[in-house]
């Protein structure tokens, strides 16, 4: 579930509706197609001091390369304090260590028709103790504006993006097994100018295997 944690304060502040206008180096989480939007060489740290002690550690940095495409790759950490161990026979132990590790290599292009498309290769390690489980993930998106689809103006500056997340193996701890959250997410956002600045407005569904469907609205105005 670790997975699920967002990255990002502007992400969170348009309330993780990305998947369509995202284009920094957090693009990795969101939508790894966003990198093609990332025009030069970024690097994003974040510490997120969650609720019960959780903490949440993220590192990321983006490289466009001229001409072969842009690359990325980030590491974000999840870690907490020491909690209650138990025996099978609901017998109080000592403390238990626990955290979650994931890395990610990326990569994203234009593709020919105006689409960029981008690609995350994840490795995922759970550590409980003395027991570690490994896991692989694959993320897929796509974002492309309209206006190259369609010849409309007022549609020129909408744009659609795709994200299938954490298709890959399970995670297996003994003879526990669990699955990634895999979500298809999708959404469309729109950027105009509104007294000389940007005003971006984003949408986003979301069809995870765990749970309902959701979606997700977030506006932001630039001023400069």
């Amino acid at each position: 579930n670790f997975l699920k944690i967002g990255i990002g304060p502007r992400a969170a502040g348009m309330g993780e509706a990305q998947v369509a206008v995202c284009n920094d180096v957090t693009s990795v989480f969101w939508n790894p197609a966003g990198l093609v939007r990332t025009p030069s060489q970024e690097a994003s740290f974040m510490y997120n001091l969650w609720f019960e002690g959780i903490r949440s550690q993220y590192f990321g940095y983006a490289y466009p390369h001229p001409t072969i495409g842009r690359f990325a790759g980030s590491i974000n950490y999840l870690s907490m304090d020491k909690i209650q161990g138990y025996t099978a026979g609901d017998v109080k132990t000592g403390k238990v260590a626990v955290y979650d590790l994931l890395g990610v290599l990326s990569y994203a292009r234009e593709l020919p028709y105006g689409i960029d498309a981008g690609i995350n290769l994840k490795l995922v390690q759970q550590k409980l103790e003395e027991e570690s489980s490994f896991a692989f993930g694959v993320d897929i998106g796509v974002m492309s504006g309209v206006s190259r689809w369609l010849k409309v103006k007022w549609l020129k500056e909408l744009t659609l993006g795709l994200n299938l997340q954490n298709l890959g193996s399970k995670v297996k701890f003994q003879k526990e097994k669990g699955s990634l959250p895999l979500n298809f997410k999708f959404g469309v956002g729109l950027v105009k100018e509104v007294f000389g600045d940007p005003l971006t407005v984003a949408i986003d569904g979301n069809l995870p295997n765990d749970n309902d469907f959701y979606g997700s609205v977030g506006i932001e105005y630039w001023l400069r």
